[in-house]
């Protein structure tokens, strides 16, 4: 039993630290994104080479190497996805008020080219492995397709959570895709088919003989499975499962800008203030902002929508803004620290609520403790 402790932990460390850094690479500013996939690409070639040559051993490290490459080719996949370069011949927000198929048509447009791909690298990772003693990366690969799959559907027919947070600016119109429901008819059986699967490959791996290949191989693809049937559950459970990413997106700390006291008499004064500043009679303290019914939208100058203010706003106080989240993303710079804006602290989590594009309206209000 004790040999299962291995694959075990290193599944999940290889998954929460792959998973964090596509997540972080897919943030970097648009000018450098074409380096990383030059990059990103050159270290998948490589992981081709070195899939190809452990597709022939049968040894517990060429399984563990053989899933490690297997997740690489993933994580490329997942990057260009993301970074925006290999999406779908749609590359906009759903139609408001779209339902039925055309919906699904419209959502499928959105990730096709993508599904192709994922599609051609399964056929070349099954090609390279072909009658090889070897086959956890296929069996890697296979388990991280169909269980993006199966999330997927799950969030496009409707779940609680959809993770809009880590979305890149850029993509943030894949969010109109989304449904927002507690549950749907499909969700049962994916968790229940998924799960079964799971406990049959955990049988198998503590059924094989301890520490070798069959029992590593088996181990790593049941503990990969185990983690997406749970990141299933993040979907409906009220839990905020993107916390175990955070450090890696905490904005940094930015210093206030030097307070100033602007001639409230003069005739421009509040034209150049920051839309988010609280005005100057307002007090400075939480406790002392005005409730929702007296706050009035104030025009945001860098969009033509509104933003209903909320004053000053405490270190790690959460605001949800209602709007479109591609908006949100844009926004949330300006209400995670920026120097402009004196009042409001750094490492406010904000979430967004999914409209139609472009939204006409937009408001923040404070969350409910």
């Amino acid at each position: 039993m004790i040999e299962l402790l291995t694959p075990i932990g290193l599944t999940i460390l290889i998954w929460w630290f792959a998973t964090g850094v596509v997540l972080l690479l897919d943030q970097v500013p648009q000018g450098a994104r074409v380096y990383v996939q030059y990059a990103a690409a050159a270290v998948m070639a490589l992981a081709l080479i070195g899939f190809a040559d452990a597709a022939t051993q049968a040894t517990p490290t060429a399984a563990l190497s053989a899933f490690a490459f297997a997740l690489i080719c993933w994580g490329w996949l997942e990057l260009t996805f993301y970074a925006g370069f290999i999406t779908g011949p749609r590359q906009q927000a759903a139609t408001p008020g779209v339902k039925g198929l055309q919906r699904f048509r419209e959502a499928a447009g959105a990730v096709l080219y993508h599904e192709i791909a994922i599609a051609v690298m399964a056929a070349v990772l099954v090609l390279l492995a072909w009658n090889g003693a070897n086959q956890v990366g296929v069996w890697t690969f296979m388990v991280l397709w169909g269980m993006r799959l199966s999330a997927k559907l799950n969030m496009f027919l409707g779940v609680r959570n959809h993770a809009e947070a880590f979305l890149p600016a850029h993509m943030a119109y894949l969010s109109s895709y989304f449904r927002k429901r507690a549950m749907n008819a499909l969700f049962p059986l994916s968790v229940t088919v998924s799960s079964l699967i799971t406990a049959w490959l955990f049988q198998q791996a503590m059924a094989a003989p301890a520490g070798t290949f069959a029992q590593t191989g088996l181990a790593l693809v049941a503990t990969l499975m185990a983690l997406a049937v749970l990141e299933h559950w993040f979907l409906v459970l009220p839990l905020e499962a993107t916390k175990l990413w955070t450090p890696l997106f905490a904005p940094a700390a930015v210093p206030a800008a030097p307070a100033t006291t602007p001639d409230r008499h003069h005739p421009h004064a509040r034209a150049h203030a920051h839309p988010y500043a609280p005005a100057d009679d307002r007090a400075a303290t939480p406790a002392a902002v005005p409730p929702a019914s007296t706050r009035t939208p104030e025009s945001l100058a860098s969009r033509e929508s509104h933003v209903g203010p909320v004053g000053r706003v405490g270190q790690g106080e959460q605001v949800i803004l209602e709007g479109d989240a591609t908006a949100h993303r844009s926004l949330t710079g300006v209400i995670a620290g920026s120097p402009t804006q004196g009042p409001l602290a750094p490492h406010v989590r904000v979430s967004a609520a999914t409209s139609p594009w472009p939204p006409p309206l937009f408001r923040l209000r404070r969350a409910r403790s």
